[in-house]
């Protein structure tokens, strides 16, 4: 698999195959890092992969499943794993790449004239076609692709800046302001993440924004991963906020956009022109280790119980025999009081996770209801019917309940008209039944789908809430 193998004429083919990029074993050599590994759960091997000078900040890039990264730049779109282009430069800036693995489309933004334009490259018979999805006055925007031909929109033009949520039939302005959103991801086509005002915003259809956190310097990258962590580079760290909002740096001297895919951090970070991939231990790993790390430490607490309990009863024996007169009841409830505190605390497993550190919790963006809002219908249950253009009219007669027969047209005697079989001769749609509208077939006429974060379980598998991921309390 080389350079030349791949197909220009149909790009779409080797950045959606199953041909990965090779990658990089080498391990960076610790004195010539200049950032620091702040987490342990991050492995200590790191790619680093440059790409060309660019005349202006970048402002997105992407990664497709495959591993292949497309940077737009220079008017084009490139492909650092291969070091070639995968669209060649051009004078028209392009300034963001999305891809929608669902439909094996490629999104992206591009300015012509004075009118910027998101564009869409997909197969049509085995060809590659770009249409236009939508205009915009001109400005720098920002795709984001969600899946199933919707996407969010957002950036800056001269009114200010904003957030657009497109779905198959429309497309809504879901925020505006005019200080800078300085930081953007999708989570699903009904909520998404921004980084605005030194704020961390939850954005959901429908509600009013989520302060999620406040940052004490603007961010300028954002990404979430598959277990509800979100990473969020701000200042010259990057930090962690866990499902259970806790919030500490996982890397330090390093900044830049984000993004997560299959266990890997990515960092576009510019002052070096690189992208950095940071690999997390996989979730089979971490899962051994923990559970290791957890019955050792449980059978070193058990122990220490144990003795502090024959402690206890040697204690509570020799004050039973000086005071026989006294139940033994009240000499253990004043021995328990007379005890140190500190002393008497103790660490034990934590019941919520039994030591695994992690525990069903209600998913945030469901809140446990187990659905979303649909994002063919809005919610609204129906979708225009596309048969007979939402008039309700059969679209072969137009409603007249005839159509012309082409063997008596020439005779005098008849109209040359004959009653529509099709419909019967009401003129009425029959797809709709003339209501105009039919059932969603995505969400089958209940405008709620399963949560696509939770996948309809209401929870998922998170840091527990209650030892806060530590796999012990202390009581």
């Amino acid at each position: 698999y080389t350079i030349s193998d791949l197909p220009h004429n149909n790009p779409l083919c080797c950045i959606m195959s199953n041909n990965k990029p090779q990658e990089s074993t080498e391990h960076i050599k610790p004195d010539t890092i200049t950032y620091r590994l702040l987490d342990s759960t991050l492995k200590y091997k790191v790619e680093e992969i440059n790409y060309p000078k660019s005349g202006d900040p970048l402002i997105n890039f992407a990664v497709v499943p495959t591993g292949v990264i497309l940077l737009p730049m220079q008017g084009g779109i490139f492909m650092p794993n291969f070091n070639t282009w995968y669209l060649e430069p051009s004078k028209e800036p392009l300034l963001s790449v999305s891809p929608d693995i669902e439909k094996n489309n490629l999104y992206y933004s591009k300015n012509f004239s004075n009118t910027s334009f998101i564009l869409l490259a997909r197969k049509n018979n085995n060809k590659t076609e770009v249409v236009i999805t939508d205009t915009f006055m001109k400005g720098f925007y920002n795709v984001i692709a969600t899946g199933n031909g919707a996407y969010y929109v957002w950036g800056l033009n001269a009114k200010g800046f904003h957030i657009w949520q497109r779905s198959k039939n429309k497309r809504d302005l879901i925020f505006e302001s005019n200080r800078p959103i300085t930081a953007f991801t999708a989570i699903n086509a009904s909520s998404c993440l921004m980084c605005w005002d030194q704020k961390l915003m939850l954005l959901r259809k429908g509600k009013q924004p989520e302060v999620l956190d406040t940052l004490a310097q603007q961010a300028d990258g954002i990404a979430v991963d598959g277990s509800g962590s979100i990473f969020v580079s701000a200042g010259n760290f990057i930090y962690k906020i866990s499902a259970t909002n806790n919030f500490y740096p996982v890397l330090g001297g390093i900044h830049g956009i984000l993004q997560y895919l299959d266990g890997k951090l990515y960092v576009l970070w510019q002052e070096k022109r690189e992208i950095v991939v940071f690999k997390f231990l996989s979730n089979d790993a971490k899962k051994s280790i923990d559970k290791a790390t957890s019955q050792t430490q449980s059978m070193e607490n058990d122990i220490k119980i144990a003795e502090k309990s024959i402690q206890q009863n040697e204690e509570l024996s020799k004050t039973h025999n000086s005071r026989s007169s006294v139940p033994l009841s009240d000499h253990h409830t004043k021995y328990k009081v007379k005890n140190d505190p500190a002393q008497s605390k103790q660490k034990h497993v934590c019941p919520k996770c039994q030591g695994e550190g992690k525990a069903m919790v209600i998913c945030i963006f469901c809140e446990g209801s187990k659905t979303e809002t649909c994002s063919d219908c809005d919610g609204k249950k129906y979708v225009n019917c596309s048969s007979c253009g939402s008039t309700g009219k059969c679209n072969r007669c137009r409603g007249t309940g005839e159509v012309l027969d082409v063997s008596r047209h020439n005779d005098s005697r008849t109209s040359g008209k004959v009653t529509h079989k099709r419909c019967s001769g009401t003129g009425i749609c029959i797809e709709c039944h003339g209501r105009k509208k039919n059932d969603c077939t995505k969400c089958r006429g209940n405008g709620k789908v399963d949560c696509t974060y939770c996948k309809g379980e209401g929870q998922r598998l998170r840091t527990c809430p209650l030892c806060n991921g530590d796999k012990y309390v202390t009581i």
